[in-house]
């Protein structure tokens, strides 16, 4: 997505078209009329933390949006891993 980007931080929305701003542990909204966003960083952080992706296995990303957190997992799992999505919004997934 190009900027300007619409951050949310605390519930509180923001335009940025500051690329640092959105490496904050803020939300990126993707599409805000929908309230759909990026899913807070550090929380994606935990919970791939937790599940230790490692190379060659298979992982599964449902909720998948515009591929952000699958092209992190697919990066964890090289090689010879893979990565299977499972999106909910036919316009985003079709995108990514």
């Amino acid at each position: 997505m190009p900027p300007p980007w619409i951050v949310i931080s605390r519930g509180v929305t923001t335009k940025t078209s500051e690329l640092s701003d959105i490496y904050n542990n803020v939300l990126v909204a993707i599409d805000l009329r929908r309230g759909i966003n990026n899913g807070e960083p550090a929380l994606h952080a935990a919970w791939i933390d937790a599940v230790i992706p490692q190379p060659g296995e298979t992982v599964i990303h449902v909720g998948a949006r515009i591929s952000y957190y699958t092209a992190i997992l697919a990066r964890l799992t090289e090689p010879g891993g893979h990565v299977k999505t499972f999106g909910y919004e036919a316009d985003l997934t079709t995108e990514a």
